[in-house]
C-alpha cells in the first residue's frame, strides 16, 4: 500500500511561505505505480491542496511533474515506474509511449482546472 498525505503538503507551503516569505517552485512531483488510476488520483489531490494553499496566499509559481520519462532510481534500478510516458528499456531503441496519465495532466495544464 502507497500512503499519500495531500494535507501534508498544504501544511508545508504555508510553513515555508509563513517563514520564508519567498516563491516556491515545487520541481518534483509524482507518484511510481503501475496502478494509473492510482496515479490520476494522487496527482488531482496534490493539485487540489496545492490550489488551497494558492487560495490561502501562498506564493506558487511553478509545479513540475516527476518524471517525463520512467527512468533509473540509484535504490531501485528500472523497476520504479514514475514517467508520463513508458520507456521500453527491453528494446535497444527505448521507444516511448505515452501513459493514460499524461493526457489526464495535459487536460489539466490546458484547461487550467481539475
Amino acid at each position: 500500500m502507497v500512503e499519500r498525505y495531500p494535507e501534508g503538503m498544504e501544511a508545508i507551503l504555508a510553513y515555508l511561505s509563513r517563514k520564508f516569505r519567498l516563491p516556491i517552485y515545487i520541481t518534483e512531483h509524482g507518484s511510481a505505480s503501475q496502478d494509473e488510476q492510482f496515479r490520476e488520483g494522487d496527482l488531482r489531490q496534490n493539485l487540489a491542496a496545492l490550489h488551497r494553499s494558492m487560495q490561502a496566499g501562498v506564493d506558487v509559481r511553478g509545479f513540475f511533474y516527476w518524471s517525463l520519462l520512467d527512468n533509473f532510481e540509484w535504490q531501485f534500478g528500472y523497476t520504479k515506474k514514475f514517467g508520463l510516458l513508458a520507456v521500453d528499456f527491453t528494446d535497444k531503441t527505448l521507444p516511448r509511449s505515452p501513459k493514460p496519465l499524461a493526457t489526464v495532466y495535459e487536460r489539466i495544464c490546458r484547461s487550467n482546472t481539475l
